[in-house]
């Protein structure tokens, strides 16, 4: 984003100053720069929010981290771009049902990462590959505190997918 306001800038600069030529190219590197942005400011200070809670919780920090993580959910909750169905949400529930992992608040992690995944499945679909990556973490973690059932379920769940893929994708 900001990457784009600087070529904006550019071009509104060239453009007083009447070199078209100049101004066109560098409002085209700003729209290009844009391609690739999130889809919000609010999507962008979820994303940073999130991930300066994983740095905190990576230094045992894990109060401020639970804060953030919070905040992260409130900015998703109020954007309009965003809300409780969108990947950051779902993503940021993730991030925080990890933390209570760590923190052995086990039934809140389990209350957490199952609204989560349901979240991203909707927004990557159900075929994605990264949600058998999600069901192999939330698997090993029913796994540790002796959820066996919920365990089987998780694991097979990411077997199943894993196996879609292979066949679905032959090269």
């Amino acid at each position: 984003i900001l990457l784009a306001l600087n070529y904006h800038e550019l071009s509104v600069l060239y453009w007083r100053t009447e070199r078209e030529a100049q101004s066109r190219e560098m409002n085209n590197s700003a729209l290009a720069a844009l391609d690739g942005a999130p889809r919000s400011v609010a999507e962008l200070q979820v994303m940073i929010l999130k991930h300066k809670a994983i740095l905190l919780a990576d230094d045992q920090r894990y109060g401020e981290a639970n804060t953030l993580l919070d905040t992260a959910l409130e900015i998703a909750l109020r954007s309009h771009d965003l809300g409780k169905n969108s990947l950051a949400y779902g993503q940021t529930l993730i991030t925080k049902a990890l933390l209570c992992i760590d923190t052995k608040n086990f039934d809140e992690a389990r209350e957490l990462y199952l609204q989560a995944i349901q979240i991203v499945e909707m927004c990557w679909g159900p075929h994605h590959p990264k949600m058998a990556d999600l069901y192999d973490i939330f698997a090993n973690h029913e796994k540790s505190v002796d959820k066996e059932e919920a365990s089987h379920f998780f694991r097979k769940k990411s077997q199943d997918l894993r196996d879609w893929i292979k066949h679905s994708y032959k090269w």
